[in-house]
């Protein structure tokens, strides 16, 4: 009988073949029972001495040239190539085995890659900690799991199940799975704390205040004027940035899912802004030790205008300023300020809503700034905290 062996996936890829034993060929297999996945499977030969040696666990058989079957898969948005190291070295990791690749791949088609990297990453630890692919994990492996996340925060802990829940039921509404064990699986709501996220409009003043460096001190301004998310600020172009008449700024944003608004900024910020060319940009930390392939876009054309695909908010090789260090430079200036907790990127989205909701702005008005498709996603900042309450028209004398 033939042994299955896992390969390392090709980008765009799903490899399909067994291992010979001594008296049996190479069985080529299936690609899909599902007509979700794949109708009539597209195969291309190739030779494991094309591949390197297998990725198997399960085998030592050493490597020949036997034929192997690739079959067109999925692959996430923006492809292998789009991923950072550490999402694409977690993604290889949960597609070697065949039939959690054709899952997880169709899975994550179309996402956009910041919830691609939330997912891979949890769905990677799961896979790791069970030690077994989707098609054989139990409600006892799913509980087993929720126990490992205990020291992570609420929200954290429900993204990370609802990231192994949605792949588990993904596969088994293709068919590829026989059961949905991630239906017995109860999550608790998480524990709403937005209140203790929201400063008071006095401690974002100092906040503010304690951020020195000229490019940084623009940065946490454009993110509490704004209230955009830390993602969407990062991946800013100098394209996206048209100015009024009036001299305040409009800024095109494109969110979750592709979902595509206009952020307002006044006079006072995008003033600051439109000097973010003339500032130094901060180091990455590589120092001189990168190579000019990796430079970003210059600043400005030959003509002196700016370079329309140049990012906003840049490191000193022209690139994007990560949003790992952008959360770094606001936490500091949290630190700075003496603000209780950990102060986050997200802290200035939920100050930007709060202040301006308790200064009178309209609720649609700040729904449309956030880029909120339900206005009862921004009620839920008039709730965090309310100016009064039924009780204040009691008669408690």
């Amino acid at each position: 009988m033939a042994r299955r062996t896992r390969y390392r996936p090709a980008d765009g890829f799903i490899p399909l073949a067994f291992w010979p034993t001594a008296d049996s060929a190479p069985v080529p297999v299936q690609a899909s029972r599902s007509p979700f996945i794949h109708s009539a499977p597209v195969s291309v030969a190739f030779t494991t001495s094309d591949l390197g040696q297998p990725h198997d666990t399960r085998s030592s058989q050493p490597a020949s040239a036997s034929p192997v079957v690739f079959v067109p898969a999925p692959v996430p948005a923006g492809g292998i190539d789009g991923m950072d190291r550490a999402t694409r070295d977690a993604f290889l990791r949960i597609t070697t085995d065949l039939l959690d690749a054709l899952i997880i791949r169709t899975w994550l088609h179309g996402k956009a890659l910041p919830t691609v990297r939330g997912y891979v990453r949890y769905l990677d630890r799961f896979l790791s900690v069970t030690g077994k692919p989707l098609r054989d994990v139990t409600v006892s492996d799913l509980q087993s799991f929720e126990g490992t996340l205990a020291g992570q925060a609420p929200g954290s802990r429900v993204f990370a199940l609802n990231a192994v829940r949605s792949a588990l039921a993904f596969g088994y509404r293709t068919g590829e799975l026989t059961r949905d064990v991630g239906q017995a699986v109860k999550l608790k709501p998480p524990r709403q704390d937005l209140a203790a996220r929201i400063m008071t409009p006095a401690q974002m003043k100092q906040l503010l205040s304690m951020v020195t460096i000229p490019r940084n001190a623009v940065l946490a301004r454009f993110a509490y004027a704004s209230g955009m998310r830390v993602s969407e600020l990062v991946a800013l172009t100098w394209g996206d940035l048209h100015d009024r008449t009036d001299g305040s700024g409009q800024v095109t944003v494109r969110g979750k899912g592709g979902y595509l608004w206009h952020v307002h900024v006044p006079q006072e910020v995008w003033t600051q802004v439109r000097i973010l060319p003339d500032l130094p940009a901060p180091t990455d930390g590589s120092g001189s030790n990168w190579a000019p392939s990796r430079a970003g876009p210059p600043q400005r054309l030959p003509d002196g205008s700016l370079n329309p695909v140049a990012p906003l908010f840049r490191v000193d090789r022209g690139t994007a300023l990560g949003a790992k260090m952008a959360y770094n430079i606001l936490r500091a200036a949290g630190v700075a300020a003496g603000i209780p907790g950990s102060v986050s990127p997200h802290w200035f989205r939920h100050c930007h809503a709060s202040h301006a909701a308790a200064a009178g702005a309209p609720i649609h008005l700040i729904s449309a700034q956030l880029g909120h498709r339900s206005i009862a996603t921004t009620m839920r900042y008039l709730h965090a905290q309310p100016e009064t309450g039924s009780g204040s028209f009691l008669d408690l004398t």
